[in-house]
């Protein structure tokens, strides 16, 4: 224990933290209460002054980094142009065989999509990201997420009049008789292209009533 004068006060000060971490000695200065403790054993965490208790938990997170949250760049583009790029925590797209989920350190692949509804996790708590593909290809490198698509769209920019009318525009050309098998796969693929931007806009809407409904409970407690 050392003894030294500052200011006209005396303090002690010892050596303390090597019992709790033997990586670094800081000094650490014991309050009042442990004026009358002769020794300290290495391991008496439980019986250490509650200042010098606080005092290695304040260094240890000082010291400490914090961990920084993992994140992969995606860019989804359509033949139009760019649609998004930014950095996500996680990108759910949809498969052929089903939806993928694709995080940060993710085995390369490359593997069709069929028309549907991507969600990106955006970081740092942002509101997550719908869009609408039309079909298209993903590929996963270690640091890249890259959707192409003939047609993508943002969920709040999908016209929900013209995809409605476009969905019986495809159901009715697929009850025709005596039609080729070229217009029936055609009429095929738009009833499934407006299908999936009709339920990529009532998911939009189903969130932004939950978001509502979250807000009034909030703002309105019982």
């Amino acid at each position: 224990v050392l003894a030294s004068r500052r200011g006209q006060k005396l303090r002690r000060v010892v050596h303390y933290s090597p019992y709790f971490c033997p990586h670094r000695a800081l000094p650490v200065t014991f309050g009042q209460s442990c004026y009358n403790r002769a020794s300290l054993r290495p391991g008496d965490f439980f019986t250490a002054p509650d200042f010098c208790i606080y005092l290695y938990h304040q260094m240890n997170r000082k010291h400490r980094p914090e961990k920084e949250e993992k994140t992969i760049h995606v860019d989804i583009v359509s033949a139009e142009g760019m649609i998004f790029t930014g950095p996500a925590r996680m990108v759910i797209v949809p498969g052929i065989m089903g939806n993928i989920g694709v995080l940060p350190g993710h085995t390369p692949l490359l593997t069709q999509l069929k028309a549907g509804e991507i969600r990106v996790d955006l970081p740092e708590r942002q509101e997550e990201l719908l869009l609408y593909i039309s079909g298209g290809f993903l590929e996963v490198q270690p640091s890249l997420i890259t959707v192409l698509s003939d047609t993508a769209l943002r969920a709040d920019a999908i016209d929900e009049a013209a995809a409605a009318a476009a969905k019986r525009n495809a159901e009715g050309v697929m009850r025709q008789q005596n039609q080729s098998a070229f217009d029936y796969a055609r009429a095929r693929n738009e009833l499934a292209q407006a299908a999936a931007q009709l339920q990529t806009l009532e998911n939009l809407q189903k969130r932004a009533h939950g978001k509502r409904r979250r807000n009034r409970s909030t703002n309105h407690p019982r």
